[in-house]
């Protein structure tokens, strides 16, 4: 099963999205406006298990 990393960086208005891949290379990144339901609708086409970290 492939690996990989989701940053978030929330602001008021907008929330940038980065996506690594387990090599740390970047597979995406993207800037979403708007609340959290559009975040969850983009990240949704990835549909693979989530695990939470906090550092």
């Amino acid at each position: 099963m492939a690996r990989y990393f989701v940053g978030l960086d929330v602001h008021w208005k907008q929330t940038s999205v980065c996506i690594l891949d387990g090599h740390g290379k970047r597979i995406n990144r993207q800037t979403i406006r708007g609340p959290w339901s559009g975040i969850v609708e983009r990240l949704k086409p990835l549909s693979v298990s989530a695990r939470s970290t906090t550092s």
